[in-house]
Formats: C-alpha cells, sequence, structure tokens
C-alpha cells in the first residue's frame, strides 16, 4: 500500500524534503500540486496568449472548406472598370459536387450583351460540364461542354477540343467567380505560387483558348492571379469559402 502523504496535496514527509531541490524528478510516481505552483504561477503570468494560441495552432490540422457544409448562396458583382456589366449569380451545392449559375448583363462592343451561365464541377472543385447561352443584340448563340477525368474537353456540336486538353479549370472572361475554382482547387499554402493551364473562354466569340496562369497566395484570403501570356496580374480577395470579393480594379461584390 502506497503511504496517503505521497499523494496528498498538501502533506510532506521528511524523506521528500529532498526531493524539493527537484520537484519535477521522475523518480517520483506523483509530483505534489504544491511544489509546481510556481511553474503555473510562471505559465500564467509571462506566457502571452498569442503564443498560447500558437502552440494550440500548431496543434490542429488547417481547416479546408469542403463544398459539403455550403449553403446555397446568392451573390452579384459590379464592373467597377468601367461600370459596363452587373452580374447575379448563385452557388449550390450537388450530389457530386458544386453548381455555379449566373446571368450576366453587360455592353460589349457598344451592343447589349446577355449571358446565362452554368458550370458543373466536382467535389475537388474541377470542371465537369460548363453551359453558355449568350444573346449579343438580337443575335443568339450558345455553348455545351464536358469535361471527363481524364481532362478531355469536348464541344457538343464539334466533339473533341484538343487545344485545352489537360485543363482542369475553366475561365470566363466576363465573370470573376471563375477564379473562385482554382482557389479551391489549389489550395496554396501562404507564399506558396503554382502555374495551371486554364480553358479560357472569349465573349461574345464563344472562342475556346488554352491560356497559362498562376495563382500566389499573398494571405489567407488574398491571391496574386498572372496571365503568364500577356504579364497582367491582380490582386483578388476571397470570402471564408474562397468565392471571389474582389478582382483588383475590375469586380467588386455588392453583396454577400
Amino acid at each position: 500500500m502506497i503511504p496517503p502523504a505521497r499523494y496528498s496535496l498538501f502533506a510532506d514527509s521528511t524523506r521528500n524534503r529532498a526531493s524539493r531541490l527537484n520537484p519535477l524528478s521522475l523518480s517520483e510516481p506523483f509530483v505534489p500540486l504544491r511544489r509546481l505552483w510556481p511553474y503555473y504561477v510562471n505559465f500564467l503570468f509571462f506566457v502571452s496568449p498569442c503564443e498560447i494560441l500558437l502552440f494550440f495552432s500548431r496543434l490542429s490540422p488547417p481547416i479546408t472548406f469542403h463544398m459539403s457544409v455550403l449553403t446555397p448562396l446568392a451573390l452579384c458583382w459590379r464592373r467597377i472598370m468601367d461600370n459596363n456589366s452587373l452580374e447575379y449569380a448563385t452557388a449550390k451545392p450537388l450530389a457530386t459536387g458544386l453548381e455555379l449559375a449566373g446571368t450576366i448583363v453587360a455592353i460589349q462592343d457598344e451592343a447589349p450583351l446577355e449571358v446565362h451561365y452554368r458550370i458543373e464541377c466536382d467535389a475537388d472543385w474541377r470542371t465537369r460540364a460548363v453551359s453558355i447561352e449568350q444573346r449579343l443584340g438580337l443575335q443568339q448563340s450558345s455553348l455545351s461542354l464536358a469535361v471527363d477525368t481524364g481532362g478531355r474537353w469536348s464541344d457538343q456540336r464539334r466533339g473533341l477540343i484538343d487545344s485545352v486538353s489537360g485543363c482542369l479549370d475553366v475561365d470566363l472572361e466576363l465573370t470573376p467567380i471563375t477564379n473562385s475554382l482554382p482557389v479551391n482547387r489549389l489550395n496554396l499554402a501562404v507564399g506558396q505560387v503554382e502555374e495551371i493551364a486554364v480553358a479560357w473562354i472569349r465573349f461574345p466569340s464563344l472562342e475556346i483558348v488554352r491560356a497559362c496562369q498562376s495563382y500566389e497566395r499573398l494571405a489567407d484570403r488574398r491571391y496574386r492571379y498572372r496571365s503568364l501570356g500577356s504579364g497582367f496580374t491582380a490582386e483578388i480577395d476571397v470570402d471564408e469559402l474562397g468565392l471571389t470579393v474582389r478582382y483588383e480594379g475590375i469586380w467588386e461584390r455588392v453583396t454577400r
């Protein structure tokens, strides 16, 4: 039987006094708490809250947003560059991923342009289908694309599109919402940069171009976009879900 004094919070014994020189001695099966109070005091008064938070943040895995927790959202962007475009869009979870759909009303080449788009992504934010219907003045046109798991793109009318084979993201020229696709798919660490190739769809021609781009994560919710072909750069701010809030000098979100 172990003497009760060995487990007492206040009791002492002659044979335990020597261990006061080393209150954390591993030879003791139990260290009386009264010997440790100076260490608790030091911890409470000399360790800052920031250091405590940093310690526990390192113990926790990074939090990654998953689209399964997304509730349907309605969003709106204004093109601040010239005030000639307004967009209404929705983001909705699907059984296998995410749907982004929207309507853009703009002035293009001094003519009214109306665009309806729908983008379907899988659970890893890779583009799986794109459909576009547009009306420039009174002239209507459309585009319907599908992407298989191997990154092969096909047009409903023309078949395979070899020029964008291997691209995982679509980029619609008239909307900042498609910048959210590589932002979420790449899931970069702060300071990390990655180059990608995307299927860039021009308006109103609906031409599909292979475009090389890079994304650099500058901060928790800020990225630097770069067109590797033209050298154009812009900073992009996103919300907690990785959806575009501000595209430097061109678009700003005017609703949540």
